[in-house]
């Protein structure tokens, strides 16, 4: 889901243009058998990432230990998510987003866990804690591609299906639903997130958090 944000509430305008004016990192699609065949397993970056925080539920007493090892699930996805981005974006494609597991997250008029929502203009994605705790490490990557697929590459939802009833994109609504088709053709949906500008598909979606992104956007924020 992509968000802007008002105080309290994040109101998704899913197929509006971001302040910046940014468009989708495009590059060389693949080409080789080689390139598709490492497309088909998940790399990892061992640059640093941007920061990671984890936002106890009412009552909880965190320990540094046990922030830690949350924040390491979501880390570990994000340096997928750029070892994938740099065949098509380039070597100098770098994370500007923080992320924020909240376990407060809720989506939709009838306040129903929301998986996850970019404040785009910010760089900031937060995503429901107790479902990425549940979630499948296969689940984890659709739900966090997806919303770094706002935040990073200024992508819009899309609403097609392929044959066979897979959708066309990650960016996809209801991806969890739909993460069987991305395992077995992991290779077409890189492809297709990292090549593709915005959609024209608008939505509106309003989701409610307890987390309050600071005032200030993140350096850099413009042309994302």
């Amino acid at each position: 889901m992509r968000a802007f944000w008002p105080p309290l509430l994040l109101v998704a305008s899913l197929g509006c243009q971001t302040s910046g004016g940014g468009a989708a990192h495009t590059g060389a699609p693949i080409e080789t058998p080689a390139l598709a065949a490492k497309a088909l397993v998940p790399k990892v970056s061992t640059e640093s990432m941007p920061a990671v925080q984890v936002l106890p539920r009412s009552g909880e007493a965190l320990t540094a230990d046990e922030r830690d090892a949350e924040a390491a699930t979501v880390t570990k996805v994000m340096s997928a998510f750029l070892a994938d981005a740099r065949p098509y974006a380039g070597a100098s494609f770098h994370l500007k987003t923080t992320v924020v597991l909240d376990p407060t997250l809720r989506g939709d008029e009838n306040h129903q866990p929301e998986p996850g929502v970019c404040y785009d203009e910010k760089h900031i994605v937060i995503l429901n804690r107790d479902l990425w705790l549940a979630y499948t490490e296969a689940e984890r990557e659709v739900v966090l591609y997806h919303e770094l697929g706002h935040c990073e590459l200024s992508r819009r939802h899309t609403t097609g299906r392929r044959e066979g009833g897979g959708p066309e994109s990650v960016m996809n609504r209801n991806s969890v639903a739909d993460v069987r088709f991305f395992e077995a053709d992991r290779a077409y949906y890189l492809h297709e997130l990292f090549t593709n500008y915005p959609s024209p598909v608008h939505f509106r979606v309003h989701s409610t958090s307890a987390y309050t992104p600071p005032e200030s956007p993140a350096a850099g924020a413009p042309g994302h």
